[in-house]
């Protein structure tokens, strides 16, 4: 859209304080995170914009973009007003400048005939003049030509004296604001577009509040103990201050702003997604050993080790030499965030394709979402945390998955709060700096070395298995060197 009004400050249209316009872009902004409808679309919400004047749209205060069962963006620009007159008198501002400003909009090039709309949205309005309007819009939906309209305002016609009046005072002001005469299909098809919706906010016992809370509450995760009341006002704040700047939101700004503060589920389209990729860790932490001959060691000074590092470090190397139990390590470490959340868990030997859409279709997670998005879901949802296992033995044909994934992750900065965690042996820290290198400059790098047992996990070893004790303890520095390697072992316990 183009529109060349006099400009306004983002900041001055905005506003500060505790507004009527910030809620209506707040309920919508909850819709758009609950992938749900709101009044005035007829679709899913999936895009939220506040003062976008400058940006070519005469109905500037919230602009949401919404996606039908068939695929089609739709764009409905909403005025909205504390309180509103329907007339056309000279005095009454408010209500001209809506006409005027919903037939620039429907006179724009880029107008979305039988798919956008505009208007405004109100609190306080006279209910008989809130239904009559909308009634007339309604009614010019379901005549399907102008003979069929104008039926209805004939003699015999079944409209009201109250429907017409309203259709006068909206035809008298688009002849008033039209350059050119409006032919009566062109009257007819304005009304088509033109919607007014009530949101019931600021006072007590408001009902659309509570609507958008329940939105909120339908993407918190089911032990939450966080208030949808404490979301939606955080919310209303991300919105004002949006608008401020003449901002928008998609959902997966929406949805990285609200994980600063709060813990979320999945959304609905993408829990299938989630839902293959939490069965997929599981599959391949299985694939790896952590027990010796039935025990597991808690390797726990290990673990502090890494839980300090990953701390202060974006990228954890786990390296040691074959055996000692790096991939163990790993494995308890997952499994240690999969108590109360997941994330996200490759091995090299699974990967299959050249990019992660390959990798993704052989692997049966489904392409909802692109890349990015899927990985802010994780963020909100989940942990944020990348862990691969022998990232050394990726073949060549699929280290453009690793490349993809590293590369997003230390570059983009809605997933900033990404980590990336790898095992790999000593001997392939090298050959890792050469592939991998400039993607990982810039990143804070840890590393975790996993040796052979020390005296005490040996001790602790030995009374599990006393038949191993002297030979964990040999005065020979080669028979430890073998028998304190902890996937070693299992050819001494046979």
């Amino acid at each position: 859209m183009k529109n060349k009004n006099t400009s306004q400050s983002p900041e001055l249209a905005g506003g500060d304080g505790f507004t009527y316009e910030g809620h209506v872009m707040a309920f919508y902004l909850t819709a758009l995170l609950a992938e749900a409808s709101a009044p005035g679309c007829d679709g899913t919400v999936v895009n939220v914009a506040g003062q976008q004047r400058d940006f070519g749209y005469p109905l500037d205060d919230v602009i949401i973009k919404w996606k039908d069962a068939s695929g089609r963006i739709g764009t409905t620009s909403l005025q909205v007003k504390r309180d509103l007159t329907i007339s056309s008198a000279q005095s009454n501002k408010n209500f001209r400048d809506i006409i005027r400003d919903s037939l620039a909009s429907y006179q724009d090039a880029s107008f979305n005939d039988d798919v956008d709309k505009y208007g405004v949205a109100v609190n306080e309005i006279s209910s008989a003049k809130f239904r009559d309007l909308g009634f007339l819009c309604h009614i010019a939906v379901e005549s399907g030509d102008i003979e069929h309209f104008e039926q209805r305002f004939s003699t015999n016609g079944n409209a009201s004296a109250d429907i017409k009046a309203i259709k006068e005072v909206v035809y008298q002001l688009l002849d008033e604001f039209s350059a050119a005469p409006l032919a009566p299909t062109e009257k007819h098809d304005f009304l088509k577009h033109f919607i007014i919706v009530r949101f019931d906010f600021l006072h007590d016992g408001e009902v659309d509040a509570h609507i958008a809370e329940q939105q909120i509450q339908s993407q918190l995760p089911t032990n939450s103990i966080v208030s949808p009341v404490l979301v939606w006002s955080y919310v209303y704040e991300l919105g004002r201050e949006s608008a401020g700047k003449a901002g928008q939101f998609d959902r997966v700004r929406l949805v990285h702003e609200l994980s600063k503060v709060v813990k979320l589920k999945e959304g609905r389209t993408f829990e299938e997604q989630i839902a293959k990729i939490k069965e997929l860790t599981n599959t391949y932490l299985h694939q790896i050993q952590s027990d010796i001959d039935g025990y597991s060691l808690d390797r726990t000074g290990l673990k502090l080790e890494f839980t300090e590092k990953i701390k202060s470090k974006r990228f954890i190397q786990i390296t040691g030499m074959p055996g000692t139990g790096k991939s163990a390590l790993l494995r308890q470490v997952v499994e240690g965030y999969l108590n109360s959340s997941f994330v996200l868990f490759l091995k090299s030997n699974q990967l299959v394709g050249k990019n992660w859409s390959q990798y993704a279709q052989s692997s049966g997670i489904p392409s909802t979402h692109n890349l990015k998005d899927l990985l802010v879901e994780i963020q909100s949802a989940g942990t944020p945390i990348l862990f691969i296992d022998g990232i050394d033995r990726v073949d060549n044909q699929h280290r453009p998955i690793i490349e993809e994934l590293i590369s997003l992750i230390l570059n983009d900065p809605l997933l900033i709060k990404w980590k990336i965690v790898v095992t790999l042996r000593e001997t392939g820290l090298e050959p890792l700096r050469t592939w991998l290198g400039s993607v990982l400059k810039q990143a804070s790098i840890g590393n975790v070395t996993v040796n052979k047992l020390d005296d005490n996990e040996a001790n602790i070893l030995s009374t599990q298995f006393p038949n191993l004790r002297s030979l964990l303890f040999s005065s020979s520095e080669n028979v430890k060197h073998v028998t304190r390697t902890p996937f070693l072992q299992r050819f001494y316990l046979r």
